[in-house]
């Protein structure tokens, strides 16, 4: 696992902040958080790239930039997540994103009290332009946060 602080420039932290936050950016609703279906869990997300396609208009000039940062060959999805607040911190359930052999860069955008979970125990709260390399064949699990109206980061998922 690698955590790099200050990924992105402050320009380019506000720039990416400001175009996710703004009453006109399209975020969407998901029932479903991670593997399990639980009734009372959702979040909103934004899918910028998957399946080898582009498949947001803002593309290349909101994600692109943070990709190119990332020494990659192949990009396999970005995806934008957004979690409202909630009063006690719900635990997810553990997963991985994909079954295959992948790697994931999670870009947090925002410092809150919630956190990324790995099955080996391992916690790493939301720190706003940090970013988390790992391997995503080891489990995690998002934890929602407390003391923030949201908790925002960008999910891209790659080959090496």
């Amino acid at each position: 696992m690698k955590l790099i602080s200050n990924f992105l420039s402050e320009e380019q932290l506000k720039h990416t902040k400001e175009s996710l936050l703004n009453v006109h950016f399209p975020w969407y609703y998901n029932k479903v958080v991670d593997d399990m279906d639980h009734p009372d869990w959702f979040m909103f997300s934004h899918v910028w790239f998957n399946d080898d396609n582009i498949t947001s208009n803002s593309f290349e000039w909101l994600v692109a930039p943070i990709i190119d940062k990332i020494d990659m060959s192949k990009l396999i999805r970005v995806k934008g997540n957004f979690y409202n607040k909630t009063c006690d911190h719900v635990i997810h359930g553990y997963h991985t994103d994909y079954e295959y052999d992948h790697m994931v860069a999670l870009l947090n955008l925002n410092d809150n009290n919630g956190y990324t979970e790995f099955e080996t125990g391992e916690k790493i709260v939301s720190k706003e332009n940090e970013l988390i390399i790992f391997d995503g064949k080891i489990r995690h699990r998002s934890v929602t946060q407390t003391d923030t109206n949201i908790r925002l980061n960008v999910n891209i998922n790659f080959l090496n």
